[in-house]
């Protein structure tokens, strides 16, 4: 009884028991440790790559067995048998960190004479970056393939190195998908023709046709039975049709007068500069033809011309009081353009450029205070005369009142006025070019159809997105015809009972879903080409394939910067975002391009290097620097007649072809396809070999020359406009309401349009432009190419043979000397009393000359208007020197000296885009710095009966500017 109550003998009990279960979990340990090593050493037997999951399991488990539990850390004994077969754990926490780099390394000399081509007596061994692409395997595995970096040899040898390793992969167990059938029927024969390996490559389409008919027993009935030109066909019907109805034909009219367009977002635009110019530059035209200063006016006279009211546009009026001015600065006003008139009621419309703050937007010429003084003389002049005015804003434009508040003030204005819509069919005649509005309002329904599929959106889902109230006017009155249309559209699928390319990947995804046990175990590897490029729905329809319950590992290969498919419904950011759509993935860049030279390289790198949304790389070149990339600058004229430029462009293919040029190795690309047509069909009535198939000259859309290369690559019209490069009349964004993520920006995915057409050149590279209506895209890769300024037909056919001769042969080539006077034209060869010289392109409103021995590619100008300040310079240092301009403040342009009533002034040579003056003949507000020392002000100064704008440090700085 005493024992029992032993204190002392409970303690020991309650000890021995504490012991023995210590001693249980040491042994415990100590075979969890065994079974982690004998895991460890399984794997290794395989010799594989080890994914990230089953990497993070051994590191796990390696920690637990090796990590020491705080109660045990006090009894030493214990402590030491628990560590005490703990080094080979600790081995193998090291060696599962270092395992991928040993094996990568390993795989390299085992498979040497398999990546150097020995074994299949191939050319070209792939190099390091090419080699790691093709061994790292985790389960998800992302290759960022630049251009001309050797995707498709990649994807080829990955393949075969899939069937040959130790862990041999059977052919059946690998899915391999392209993008087109063009594309996979060169893999298969790259794969029998390199590796001698018969593998089936996959459309995503011919997949999803395969799966629906496995499915289902029997072939599923395909529209048209694919005939994609009916199918295009049956869309314009329809968009016709639906058109034909009365309240569809409003909501056409209502759509293309007031939300075809939009402007872009500055964010598109890497340099505020280059937007600002390409706002300043920007031209809107009316439904009736008219060509108008900004959006808002054009949605002024849409509104005039839809309800039938005549008008005037920038008629000049004579009832001004000539010679008044406004602010500070003596602006002579020789005429007054008011915006609109309205004759029928002698009644003038001005929209005013300013927001609700009174600020103009940082694009205008002109500063708020200008334009606000400008405004005050222009309403004392119609108070003055008792002209009737009304008066818009930018505020009420970008709120979306304006046209409430037009229709409220002429209401106003002329009581008693109707202002009702004409009717719809006389309205729709009256189109100014109504067919081509057409052409393109049908590839935008086309288009949306084909997004809203590949978004798994349907007619119902777009319905209730309008409905939201999350989209912009231009999206939701485009996107309600489109809905009609698709509605229309999904009928007739129906009533057919067929289907078309797009719901063949939307059913074969949920069957897959809906039977996962048998496809998730179908494929060991899936592998994916131009990944770039996939939209949603053939994301959905991989993730079907590759998920968390399946053990099949993805390999992706593509490069954003060569996104180009937003309108077939692509989504750039599944690439970009890569991580968050495959947890943990393996990325592999491969930057070498061995395609194209130096400089194109370096050019299409600064180019693209302005997109924001995209991944960070840098191409390199492996070819030598090469020759810079002509540019043409065609005259002005030009742009009126694709026909006068397309004498430029049949005249430089001929002389390539007269200098022995494979006709194969030169390729014409295009924005458009339809004035590259007239182009091909022009070429081939000459002699030409126009036939691609048999080794004749390409002439492709960018779209379609994406994985093309040639020697000489022509780019046609990069200009500005509606059809220009940026192409403003295919805005993607307007497609918003078919997509589930918003498109980035349309400037974005046209630089990288632009990015692929200047990296389909492997040594030459033409690019034709013209002048003043030169492409935002030419300022952007402006450092990297040889400007060339053709002024002249006669001219441009005596000196193209022999500047193309130089070319070809490397020799270096001046550029056109750019003018130093007015920094816009350029300097071209003329002939004159004493001989030939170099004078301006913009003849007669720049006089700029240059003596063509001292020309040397340093734009040395004698110009008659600086002949004086040049001539003292020489004549103090004896050497030639480039003139100083005076820029203007605004825009940049060259102010060049004017003779108004009152006096000498300064004027802008951008008139009349800009109209900054500056006045010599009295005391300015506006300072302008000396642009030869930087430190003194221009200053008007009288001598000899004129007027000279000099520096204010005159003796000590000698700039002068004749006025006379």
């Amino acid at each position: 009884m005493a024992g029992e109550d032993n204190p002392y003998e409970k303690d020991r009990g309650v000890m021995r028991m504490f012991r023995k279960r210590l001693e249980n979990f040491v042994e415990s340990r100590k075979l969890e440790h065994e079974n982690a090593l004998s895991s460890w050493n399984s794997f290794k037997k395989k010799d594989t790559y080890l994914c990230h999951n089953d990497m993070e399991k051994f590191k796990s488990l390696f920690h637990h067995v090796t990590t020491i539990p705080l109660k045990i850390r006090f009894m030493n004994w214990l402590c030491r048998k628990c560590t005490m077969n703990l080094d080979p754990a600790a081995s193998a926490k090291q060696e599962i960190t270092n395992y991928n780099k040993i094996f990568v390394e390993r795989r390299l000399r085992e498979y040497e004479s398999f990546f150097d081509g020995i074994d299949d007596g191939l050319k070209y061994p792939l190099d390091v970056s090419q080699r790691l692409a093709v061994i790292r395997d985790d389960r998800h595995n992302l290759v960022v393939a630049g251009a001309g970096s050797g995707k498709t040899s990649v994807l080829t040898t990955r393949i075969a190195y899939l069937i040959r390793r130790k862990d041999a992969i059977q052919p059946e167990r690998i899915l391999a998908l392209a993008y087109t059938r063009v594309a996979a029927k060169e893999m298969e024969e790259r794969l029998k023709r390199d590796f001698s390996t018969d593998i089936a490559i996959s459309t995503f389409h011919s997949l999803g046709y395969r799966i629906i008919s496995e499915e289902l027993g029997n072939r599923p009935s395909l529209l048209f039975d694919g005939n994609q030109k009916k199918r295009d066909d049956l869309v314009k019907q329809l968009v016709s049709d639906t058109l034909g109805e009365p309240i569809w034909k409003l909501a056409f009219i209502k759509y293309m007068a007031y939300s075809e367009i939009e402007e872009p977002e500055p964010a598109s635009f890497d340099d505020k500069q280059l937007y600002f110019k390409y706002m300043a530059n920007k031209r809107y035209t009316t439904l009736d033809g008219i060509e108008v200063k900004s959006l808002a006016e054009r949605e002024i006279g849409n509104f005039l011309f839809v309800h039938g009211i005549q008008y005037e546009y920038e008629m000049k009026v004579d009832w001004v009081e000539n010679g008044n001015a406004w602010g500070n600065q003596e602006v002579m006003v020789k005429t007054y353009h008011p915006d609109f008139y309205i004759p029928t009621h002698d009644l003038y419309i001005e929209h005013w450029g300013l927001n609700r703050r009174m600020e103009v937007p940082s694009w205008f010429s002109k500063s708020s205070e200008e334009y606000k003084a400008q405004r005050n003389w222009k309403l004392d002049q119609f108070s003055k005369n008792q002209k009737k005015l009304i008066e818009t804003w930018e505020y009420e434009h970008q709120e979306g009142i304006l046209l409430e508040s037009l229709q409220t003030r002429l209401e106003m204005a002329v009581p008693g006025i109707e202002i009702k819509p004409l009717n719809p069919d006389r309205l729709v005649s009256m189109v100014h070019d109504i067919g081509e509005k057409q052409r393109d309002f049908n590839t935008l329904v086309d288009a949306f159809i084909s997004t809203a599929k590949a978004n798994f959106l349907m007619v119902e889902d777009i319905r209730s997105r309008i409905a939201s109230g999350d989209f912009t006017r231009r999206q939701v009155d485009f996107g309600t015809i489109a809905c009609e249309v698709y509605r229309r559209y999904q009928q007739f699928l129906k009533q057919r009972d067929e289907i078309d390319f797009d719901d063949m990947i939307i059913k074969a995804t949920k069957f897959v879903l809906q039977n996962p046990g048998k496809y998730e175990s179908m494929y060991d590897h899936v592998l994916v080409d131009e990944f770039q490029d996939i939209s949603y729905q053939r994301m959905q329809l991989i993730r079907a394939f590759v998920n968390p319950r399946s053990s099949t590992k993805l390999f992706c290969v593509g490069d954003d910067w060569q996104s180009i498919y937003q309108f077939s419904g692509s989504d750039v950011s599944f690439f970009v975002n890569f991580h968050d759509q495959f947890s943990n993935p393996t990325v592999t860049t491969m930057e070498t391009n061995y395609r194209s030279t130096g400089c194109i390289v370096r050019m299409s790198n600064d180019l693209i290097s302005r997109n924001k949304f995209q991944l960070q790389k840098v191409a390199n070149a492996t070819k030598m620097d090469g020759i810079h990339p002509l540019l043409f600058i065609l005259p002005r004229h030009t742009q009126q007649s694709f026909t006068l430029r397309r004498e430029h462009y049949f005249k430089l293919l001929e002389i390539l072809l007269e200098n022995g040029v494979d006709p194969s190795e030169i390729m014409v690309l295009s924005r458009f396809n339809r004035d590259l047509h007239q182009l091909e069909i022009f070429c081939g009535a000459h002699g030409m070999p126009t036939e691609s198939k048999h080794g004749g000259i390409r002439f492709y859309s960018v779209h379609k020359a994406k994985g093309s290369e040639a020697a000489h690559v022509i780019l046609m019209d990069v200009l500005s406009g509606m059809h220009g490069f940026p192409c403003e009349k295919q805005d993607s964004t307007v497609l918003d309401l078919a997509k589930r993520m918003k498109s980035p920006g349309f400037i974005e995915e046209e630089r990288r349009l632009f990015y692929v057409g200047l990296t389909r050149s492997k040594q030459y590279l033409y690019i034709f432009t013209v002048d003043e209506l030169e492409s935002m895209f030419i300022d952007e890769i402006r450092p990297h190419v040889i400007p060339r300024y053709i002024d002249r037909e006669s001219r441009w056919n005596e000196e193209l043979p022999r500047l193309i001769v130089t070319y070809m042969k490397g020799s270096r080539i001046t550029s056109s000397p750019t003018c130093n006077e007015c920094k816009k034209g350029y300097m071209v060869e003329r002939s004159g009393k004493f001989g030939t010289f170099l004078g301006c392109s913009n003849y007669p409103d720049c006089r700029a000359t240059m003596d063509p021995s001292r020309n040397n590619n340093k734009d040395i100008l004698m110009n008659s208007t600086t002949r004086e300040c040049k001539q003292n310079q020489r004549s103090r240092n004896g050497t030639s020197t480039i003139a100083p301009r005076i820029s203007c403040p605004r825009c940049g342009h060259p102010l060049v000296p004017r003779k108004g009533r009152y006096g000498m002034f300064l004027g802008c040579k951008g008139y009349p885009r800009c109209k900054f003056t500056f006045n010599l003949s009295t005391r300015p507000r506006m300072k302008l710095p000396c642009p030869a020392c930087k430190k003194g002000k221009i200053v008007g100064v009288p001598r000899d009966s004129r007027m000279i704008a000099r520096c204010s440090r005159y003796p000590r700085c000698q700039f002068s500017l004749p006025t006379t």
